[in-house]
């Protein structure tokens, strides 16, 4: 995925650009509606609703899902908001000025590494200067069980701390401590949950995640994130996680 990116940008002639996974799909309006906030919002970016659909084209209720209010913020505010949680960083839900790339060193997604949106969305945020949300939903996600994000593996959690090293020092100086700390916070969430999958179990790496997750909660916390972080705290999230992961994906 992150080779094809990498090759497609480069050869890519156009103002804008946008990524797809393969197996999605886009209303006919989203290109134009992008391009008209470029030009009204005066936008190096814009970000669009999606939602998600099953292999037969149903909508899950379950699945991830997001719907904005217009409005436009600076591309600093997009990385507090990647970095507290309140946005995903998912490159399929977006659509760039392809001058922001010219300031990225190559590649920008990281090859041969899993959860490569979240190693790359962050690098063409933070030279955005002005970003647009807008209203519809134009971006439909298929979402199919066992897909690569789905499966856990132990290479996950190594790719994720390879990850997490990056954003910390890439964005050392355009974060105060607190939001990179809080970024943090959420990565080591997301390795606790992969390792709590029974055949990935070690003891010693949970147990040092888990101290790290209770000594760090920050206080901006969402209710649902304070709940997650009593069960590790108490140790029932290693259990619970992997049943309430499979029921949400079935």
């Amino acid at each position: 995925m992150s080779s094809a990116r990498n090759l497609g940008l480069k050869s890519s002639t156009g103002k804008y650009v946008m990524f797809m996974d393969g197996d999605d799909y886009i209303d006919n309006s989203l290109v134009e509606i992008c391009c008209k906030q470029f030009l009204s919002d005066h936008a190096d970016m814009v970000f669009f609703g999606y939602d998600s659909l099953d292999a037969n084209n149903k909508r899950l209720s379950k699945g991830i899902s997001k719907t904005y209010q217009h409005r436009i913020v600076s591309g600093q505010d997009v990385l507090r908001m990647l970095a507290t949680n309140r946005l995903n960083n998912y490159s399929w839900s977006f659509m760039s000025d392809k001058s922001l790339f010219s300031n990225i060193e190559m590649p920008v997604f990281p090859e041969k590494l899993h959860f490569e949106d979240i190693g790359s969305t962050y690098k063409i945020v933070k030279y955005a200067k002005r970003v647009s949300f807008v209203e519809p939903v134009v971006y439909h996600y298929i979402q199919r069980a066992g897909s690569i994000t789905k499966t856990p593996s132990v290479k996950q959690v190594n790719d994720l701390q390879i990850i997490k090293a990056h954003i910390l020092s890439d964005l050392a100086t355009y974060l105060d401590k607190t939001a990179l700390n809080t970024w943090s916070f959420f990565i080591d969430i997301a390795i606790y949950q992969i390792f709590s999958y029974t055949p990935f179990k070690k003891n010693k790496e949970l147990k040092d995640i888990r101290s790290r997750i209770v000594r760090e909660l920050p206080q901006t916390s969402s209710s649902i994130v304070k709940i997650k972080w009593i069960l590790i705290k108490l140790g029932f999230y290693k259990f619970l996680y992997p049943i309430m992961a499979r029921l949400r994906w079935l």
